[in-house]
């Protein structure tokens, strides 16, 4: 999955926490907001106008793609209250997104992008 096909997945599921988000849409989306954090920025400092509403209205996508991230990992939705803890919960979080998916169908449903479209097989399949 590019970042084109990831940004356009987690905008179309913008509320929806069902099913699971594989790590590409997960780091490609994070990749957008501080691409789109920079853009905010950038246009607070010279156009003098705050775009914190932008910024707002991306928060529901950011939220559902992290519970169906954790939703590949086996774990509940609810486990992305622990980023709340000082300190330890951002870094609980993380390595969570960090790591791989289960293999196969979890509790929350199939793999999200087979194998076999993430690996290319051979230098041609590039």
């Amino acid at each position: 999955m590019g970042f084109v096909e990831s940004v356009g997945s987690c905008l179309r599921k913008s509320f929806e926490v069902s099913g699971r988000a594989s790590r590409a849409e997960f780091w490609y989306w994070m990749l957008f907001l501080a691409l789109m954090n920079f853009a905010i920025i950038l246009s607070t400092i010279f156009f003098q106008k705050p775009f914190t509403l932008l910024y707002l209205s991306l928060m529901p996508a950011y939220y559902s793609v992290s519970i169906r991230r954790l939703h590949d990992v086996g774990h509940s939705g609810m486990y992305i209250l622990r980023g709340l803890i000082p300190l330890i919960g951002p870094i609980l979080l993380f390595l969570q997104f960090v790591k791989p998916g289960d293999e196969g169908e979890n509790e929350f449903g199939p793999v999200p992008v087979p194998a076999s479209q993430n690996v290319p097989q051979t230098m041609y399949d590039v």
